[in-house]
């Protein structure tokens, strides 16, 4: 295990391929976490969070930062400030749990890196990364290709997306509390 600490410029710190502790400080860092069971805390200033492989845990604490937990389940808050949770393949979206997503200080969930209808049939008209739909609260709903909502399961906030032709989701992420999403709350 290594605890790595940054200064109060910004910074790009970089773990190893343990479990490492870091710690940004101030300015606007990078934290790359590789492989490992991470520790992340981005402190002051507007960083980004990689944790890359692992169940990380990513804290970007004040200002407006980007976290990216990467494959496996990983726990991330944002803290104070308008953050970005992003994903980029729905693997990464499996098992991962947002903590404190807040619409009222400008959070977002960005979904962009993820085509939203994979199985597309193979014309020039249909290539490329296809945006979500969203359908809003799927209480009585299902899901249809390319479509994203969200349903309260016990005290949380689950994120579904279906990104083929068959009726089960893809997208599967967790969020603290009941959140009333709307479309703005995500770049789909």
């Amino acid at each position: 295990m290594a605890t790595i600490y940054g200064t109060n410029a910004g910074e790009v710190i970089g773990g190893t391929t343990v479990q490492d502790h870091m710690y940004g400080y101030g300015g606007n860092d990078i934290l790359y976490g590789y492989a490992g069971n991470d520790y992340m805390y981005g402190q002051g200033g507007n960083d980004l969070l990689y944790g890359h492989a692992g169940n990380d845990y990513l804290d970007g604490g004040d200002g407006n930062d980007t976290l990216i937990g990467g494959e496996g389940a990983d726990g991330l808050t944002g803290g104070k400030g308008a953050d970005v949770f992003k994903y980029n393949t729905v693997q990464e979206t499996w098992y991962d749990a947002i903590w404190d997503f807040k619409y009222s200080e400008g959070d977002k969930i960005d979904l962009s890196g993820i085509d939203a209808k994979t199985h597309e049939t193979f014309s020039p008209s249909t290539w490329g990364n296809q945006a979500f739909h969203w359908v809003g609260n799927l209480a009585g709903k299902g899901l249809g290709k390319g479509d994203l909502g969200y349903q309260y399961v016990g005290g949380d906030t689950y994120v579904y997306g279906n990104t083929d032709s068959d009726a089960a989701y893809e997208v599967a992420l967790r969020v603290s509390g009941h959140v009333p999403f709307i479309a703005n709350d995500f770049f789909l």
